[in-house]
Order: C-alpha cells, then structure tokens, then sequence
C-alpha cells in the first residue's frame, strides 16, 4: 500500500479489523493511481457507460479519488 496518506492506511488497517471480527474479508486492490491514470479510468468508464454523468456513479475524478 504504497504511497498512501498514513492515516488513510491506518484508517484502512482499523476497517479491515473491525470487518473481521464482523466475520467479513476485506481486500484493497487499488490504493494509488496517478492523476493521468484516474482521468484514463474515467474517460473509459464515460465511453462504457455513455455519459460523464453515469460515469461518475462508478468513477472518480482525479480531483476527488
């Protein structure tokens, strides 16, 4: 979980604890992504989902992610 804000990854550590004595898995699979990748990622959600409207219920922009 590289390059994330420390109290982020502190945050994420107590969810994943507190999920497991709830008995549930809990898995990050995406901590940090580049503000170029994240506007890739959005410009691809908008052409599978057919408007930037519809894309952001899936995918942040890369001033909010």
């Amino acid at each position: 979980m590289a390059n994330l804000d420390p109290d982020l990854l502190q945050a994420l550590r107590e969810a994943a604890m507190a999920a497991a004595d709830d008995g549930v898995e809990f898995y990050v699979n995406s901590g940090w992504r580049s503000p170029a990748y994240q506007n890739e990622l959005l410009r691809e959600a908008v052409s599978k989902y057919g408007s930037e409207e519809e894309a952001a219920r899936w995918v942040a922009t890369a001033d909010t992610s």
